[in-house]
């Protein structure tokens, strides 16, 4: 068998293999000498600038797509927080727009309560202002919420006024707020007085929004237009406050006239109202009247207290319990001969009895019941014999 020659094994190797290694091999020769070749401007080689040129898209599209997503996140984030500053600013804006208006509603109310305070300083003890809650106006009840109460002074009985005329009073208190009666009630009355005929009556609600003023006679010259205040006489308003003008003038009764009055204060626009001091009837508890009444009222006199003690005389004690050295210093009014001779051995005893002689307070009492009450005269009473001394000597030597 033959041998292949060199010549037969080069005519069959594949010419397109031949080519790609003939390509491959220049590449790198190209390479090789790009990588050695200074590129220019003398920065780094051929190679270098070639790798360079070739990856620029490739590093300008991803630093593209890394901003972009590095802003979406940013954009993102900064969205959250603009959202959450915007609810604080909103919460911020709110609350300073309760707190202005709070504020402007207390300047309005202080300047309208020292408009007010201003206005009604002609009325008597004016306490300060204070403002109506809630106004009440059904079947004859005429009552209102004043934003006052113990807090503030705010007692029983304290009477409501406008510089125009009076309102009412405060009838229940609380612990902020209290419940006020107006005149216009058809439970409410006050004394009254006409201005210019002085004369004194009552002055009560209808229930409607008018006043009525009650007592006054049938020989009264009292006309249309006439001035009614408050007359101070009821315990609970005070005197000389405005109440109202005589509307109506008719003949009622047969003692009374028939008056109709218009409220001095418009009750139809109240908002605020002038507290005045109360009455001191008001201020005074029952148990400091009933104690001025008891000490301003007459000692019953010496002879009423005499006739007491006659109608229950004290026990007479056994001799065994009588000391032996007790002595009559004060005598009885009806005392016998015998008990005066044995209290007294050393004093001869008179024949008729002798009055006893008042202290200071009982002679007062004298004086001031001696108008009131008839002297009571002695009369002739025959005691026993006693040989014991009285009870009443024995409280004095004791």
């Amino acid at each position: 068998m033959r041998a292949p020659s060199a010549r037969a094994e080069v005519s069959a190797v594949n010419p397109r293999r031949g080519f790609a290694v003939l390509i491959v091999v220049l590449a790198a020769c190209l390479l090789m000498m790009s990588a050695q070749a200074p590129a220019r401007g003398g920065h780094g080689t051929v190679l270098r600038s070639w790798l360079l040129t070739a990856t620029s898209p490739l590093t300008a599209a991803a630093g593209a797509v890394s901003r972009g997503v590095s802003g979406a996140i940013d954009h993102t984030a900064e969205l959250f927080s603009a959202r959450t500053e915007n609810e604080r600013l909103r919460r911020e804006l709110e609350a300073s727009q309760r707190e202005l208006f709070v504020l402007r509603s207390r300047a309005q109310q202080s300047a309208e309560a020292r408009r007010l305070e201003d206005a009604g300083a002609a009325l008597p003890n004016v306490l300060g202002s204070v403002p109506l809650l809630l106004v009440e106006r059904r079947s004859g009840t005429y009552s209102a919420i004043v934003g006052a109460g113990s807090e503030q002074g705010v007692v029983p009985g304290s009477p409501l006024a406008v510089p125009a005329g009076l309102v009412g009073r405060v009838v229940t208190v609380g612990h902020g707020v209290s419940r006020a009666q107006f005149l216009l009630d058809a439970s409410a009355a006050a004394g009254a007085r006409v201005a210019r005929t002085g004369e004194l009556g009552v002055i009560r609600g209808d229930g409607r929004g008018g006043l009525l003023l009650n007592n006054i006679g049938l020989a009264s010259t009292i006309a249309r237009g006439d001035l009614v205040e408050s007359a101070g006489i009821d315990g609970i308003y005070p005197r000389g406050v405005a109440i109202g003008r005589v509307e109506e003038v008719a003949r009622g009764g047969k003692l009374f006239l028939d008056i109709r009055v218009a409220p001095a204060a418009d009750f139809s626009r109240l908002t605020d109202v002038l507290l005045l001091s109360p009455s001191p009837a008001v201020r005074e508890s029952p148990e400091a009247i009933a104690a001025a009444a008891a000490k301003a009222a007459p000692v019953p006199p010496a002879a009423a207290r005499e006739a007491r003690d006659a109608a229950h005389p004290p026990a007479t004690p056994s001799p065994a319990q009588t000391p032996a050295s007790a002595v009559v210093t004060r005598p009885s009014a009806a005392a016998p001969t015998a008990v005066a001779q044995a209290a007294t051995p050393t004093t001869p005893a008179p024949t008729a009895t002798a009055a006893p002689s008042p202290t200071p307070h009982a002679a007062r009492s004298e004086d001031a019941g001696r108008a009131e009450e008839p002297p009571v005269r002695p009369t002739a009473t025959i005691y026993p014999l006693l040989t014991t001394p009285t009870p009443a000597a024995r409280d004095v030597s004791r």
